[in-house]
């Protein structure tokens, strides 16, 4: 037999290894300091009536387009609480890998959000609406459906992406429960039952670099999503001083899955 020490003297090598293994456990909470230069300060604040309109076009297992429409409607409550609405609606034409034709989507988010301390904002919660239109199969049209839902957070979930410095890592754990409101045609068996989830997302800022993208080069913040293992991952490229993101790669046990790169886009009115 070797002796070889004691346990505490070896405790951060295995809780190094532990964060290539399982991402999730690593990295702390991100410091509540202001934002970074990633995003717009002005944006951050919810002014009402600010619009970004983004073109996205998708390649890999889910291939076609994308718009998203987005606008801060103002001052409004949601579950008993004051709140600033954001609205947004995505629209596209999408074919997953393995079938055969195209799904038309429409997915409407009400988001209702606080503003908190150093530019902070806090999501309490939101109502879904996703509504895919009918789909002709050979001689046969399968009709289409119309679901909608309604998420609580408790406690609130902090929005800190943006308040991390370059080369850190910061980790958010939200708690929420989600509830189907409506469903069109109607399930089989009625509405399930309300589902509670805990999420755990942890997040690097990479780098700073310019991407080329088929809108355009944007000097951009790169960030990196962990997953369920070290080559699994998202990574994201933001623009720098706007928050928005011109292009997402998913990365699954090492191959990548899907590309998704702004194709046009306006904000608040101008071109982006």
């Amino acid at each position: 037999l070797t002796a070889l020490g004691k346990w505490s003297d070896f405790a951060e090598l295995v809780h190094a290894d532990a964060c290539q293994v399982y991402p999730g456990s690593c990295g702390e909470p991100p410091p509540v300091g202001t934002l970074n230069e990633c995003t717009d300060p002005q944006a951050a604040a919810l002014p009402t009536g600010f619009t970004t309109t983004l073109v996205y076009d998708y390649s890999g297992t889910l291939t076609g387009e994308q718009t998203i429409v987005t606008t801060i409607d103002g001052p409004s409550t949601f579950e008993g609480l004051s709140a600033i609405k954001v609205t947004s609606t995505t629209t596209g034409t999408n074919a997953a890998e393995g079938i055969p034709f195209p799904v038309t989507t429409t997915t409407k988010v009400e988001s209702f959000e606080q503003l908190g301390a150093n530019g902070v904002t806090k999501t309490v919660g939101a109502l879904i609406e996703v509504e895919t239109g009918a789909i002709q199969v050979g001689p046969v049209v399968v009709p289409g459906s119309k679901t909608t839902s309604k998420t609580v957070y408790d406690p609130l979930r902090e929005n800190l992406e943006f308040h991390i410095a370059l080369g850190q890592t910061g980790t958010i754990t939200s708690t929420s429960v989600t509830t189907m409101l409506s469903s069109v045609p109607p399930l089989p068996g009625g509405l399930p039952p309300p589902q509670s989830s805990t999420l755990t997302e942890t997040f690097t800022f990479e780098a700073k670099e310019s991407v080329t993208v088929l809108a355009g080069t944007y000097d951009t913040c790169r960030y990196r999503t962990h997953g369920d293992n070290a080559n699994s991952y998202t990574t994201v490229w933001y623009v720098i001083g706007k928050g928005i993101p011109v292009k997402i790669v998913s990365t699954d046990d090492g191959a990548v899955t899907g590309t998704q790169q702004l194709k046009s886009g306006s904000y608040n009115g101008t071109p982006l």
